[in-house]
C-alpha cells in the first residue's frame, strides 16, 4: 500500500483521533488541577467529541463507496450505450 492510499484511507478518521488526542490532554490537565473549579460539564463535552467525529468519519466512508459504487455503474452504462451507438452505425 502506497502513501497515497493510506493517506485517503486514513483521512475521514484523522478528527477523531486528533480530537481524541486533544480530549485526553484536556482530560489529563483537569485531573491535574482537580479541586480548583473545573467545568465537569465541558469535561463531558470534550469527551464526547471524539465520538461525534468518528460518526462523521462513518458516513464519510460510506459517502465514498456510494460514490465510487455510483462511478462504476456510470462508466458500465457508458461502455453500455457506446456499444449500442457503435452497432447501429454499422
Amino acid at each position: 500500500m502506497n502513501l497515497e492510499e493510506q493517506r485517503e484511507k486514513m483521512g475521514p478518521w484523522m478528527p477523531a483521533v486528533a480530537c481524541g488526542l486533544f480530549a485526553i490532554i484536556a482530560i489529563i490537565g483537569s485531573i491535574w488541577s482537580a479541586g480548583k473549579g473545573t467545568n465537569i460539564s465541558l469535561m463531558s463535552f470534550i469527551c464526547m467529541m471524539p465520538f461525534f467525529f468518528f460518526l462523521v468519519g462513518l458516513y464519510l466512508v460510506k459517502l465514498k463507496k456510494d460514490i465510487a459504487e455510483l462511478r462504476e455503474r456510470l462508466d458500465a452504462a457508458d461502455g453500455r450505450s457506446d456499444s449500442a451507438v457503435a452497432l447501429s452505425e454499422h
